[in-house]
């Protein structure tokens, strides 16, 4: 019976140290759980924000496409008032009487 009480004991050594194993594996999935958890929700803010981000300069990109629109139009109507300037019969009355001295200006550079 001595001996059935040594392979007793070893073998509720070995249950215990087996339980404690256990329990700290599973204790360290626990610990890997709350860790992924977590990580998870990190990234799932961060890919709020940068959402966010990205909301925000759509919204810019789309206002700057509007002003730049505004610009063209501005520039096509100055260039069309520039235009019917130069064409008016005020400017172009007042080029053929300041041609000669327009004429005078050159000779004098050019000597």
């Amino acid at each position: 019976m001595h001996v059935d009480d040594l392979r007793d004991a070893s073998r509720e050594r070995l249950l215990a140290e087996i339980g404690a194993l256990q329990h700290q594996s599973n204790m360290g999935f626990a610990n890997q759980v709350k860790d992924l958890e977590m990580a998870l929700l990190k990234s799932r803010d961060h890919s709020r924000g940068l959402a966010a981000q990205v909301g925000e300069l759509i919204a810019a990109n789309g206002e700057l496409i509007a002003a730049n629109d505004e610009l063209s139009l501005r520039i096509k109507q100055l260039r069309k008032a520039h235009e019917r300037a130069l064409n008016s019969p005020t400017w172009r009355t007042g080029r053929m009487v300041l041609l000669p001295v327009r004429v005078l200006k050159r000779l004098i550079k050019a000597s």
